[in-house]
């Protein structure tokens, strides 16, 4: 997988030829329209549990992909445990179906929306769009976070598909560790993306508006301040848990690597399964332990984007 989405542009370029004049395969500013209500549609995919590079990689075995009646897209990676430290996750989206018009080495990518992992929760997904050069994940926006695994949901308009068109889609993970990286795709990176076909029709005109009546003026309100505690021993404790089991998961993605027996790999798959688990109610605790700690991420948005930026460079080599 060292040139693991390079080679799917020949794919994507090959499905816009076979799309021919039936589709528009690429709407300019002054062509977009705005969706009012979208027809659902559905695109998924199941892949291996054991074809991440060298074991290494975060495990996919489902990308699923739906669009409701509301404009909405949702994207869900059927993950074999949370994102940790060193992970990430990447939906790759061609949102008009051309090659030509994103990114040449990621399916001609016009929007990305990426998560990065972190040891103890994972910062909200990130939607960067094509600049014209590259993916800009420095003017990207957080989208709100749903679970520790990167599912995310966006609207048509914040994809940037502003007219109906069959799209493309990938999702991919990459795990970087001393100066190497470890990808998983589905589907797999020999294989071309899943077609989606994204129909809408604009919104219907508003009524003209009511005269709003005087709004009554409210005395400004008194600013509150709380204390903040001092972290108690339990605390402390929970999140003590919390490293000790992040430590032994690392452990345990090394062993997987080492595995050289299909026996061997999944007694190491079962026991990264349960030592995740563990974390997981640990993360629980500590959050119980610590309602007044900041459980999200402590990097930087800007540490964030960094990380998205690196991971991603990876997947296109």
């Amino acid at each position: 997988m060292t040139r693991t989405l390079r080679r799917l542009a020949v794919y994507a370029a090959g499905g816009a030829l076979a799309a021919g004049g039936a589709l528009a395969l690429g709407a300019t500013q002054a062509q977009a329209i705005d969706c009012g209500s979208s027809s659902p549609s559905f695109s998924g995919i199941t892949d291996s549990a054991f074809d991440g590079q060298s074991g290494l990689a975060p495990e996919l075995t489902s990308f699923d992909t739906m669009l409701d009646t509301a404009c909405r897209m949702s994207f869900r990676a059927g993950l074999l445990a949370p994102l940790l430290g060193g992970d990430a996750l990447f939906f790759i989206v061609n949102t008009d179906g051309n090659p030509a018009t994103g990114d040449p080495l990621a399916d001609g990518a016009d929007a990305v929306i990426a998560t990065v992992g972190d040891n103890f929760s994972n910062p909200p997904p990130l939607l960067a769009r094509w600049n014209g050069s590259a993916i800009d994940f420095a003017t990207g926006v957080f989208l709100p976070k749903l679970d520790e695994r990167g599912g995310a949901d966006a609207s048509l308009g914040q994809l940037g598909i502003g007219a109906p068109a069959q799209i493309s889609l990938r999702s991919a993970t990459v795990y970087s560790a001393g100066g190497n990286s470890y990808r998983d795709s589905a589907p797999n990176a020999n294989e071309p993306p899943l077609p989606m076909f994204v129909a809408f029709s604009p919104p219907a005109p508003p009524p003209a508006p009511p005269a709003p009546p005087p709004a009554p003026v409210a005395p400004p309100a008194a600013p509150v301040t709380a204390a903040r505690p001092a972290t108690s021993g339990a605390c402390t404790s929970a999140q003590a848990r919390v490293r000790t089991l992040t430590r032994q998961i690392n452990q345990a993605k090394r062993q997987r690597a080492k595995a050289r027996t299909v026996a061997a790999r999944r007694a190491a798959n079962k026991r990264l399964v349960r030592l995740t688990r563990a974390r997981t109610l640990a993360i629980r605790a500590a959050r119980g332990a610590c309602p007044t700690q900041q459980t999200e991420s402590p990097r930087s948005s800007a540490d964030q984007v960094a990380r998205l930026q690196a991971a991603f460079e990876q997947l296109r080599r």
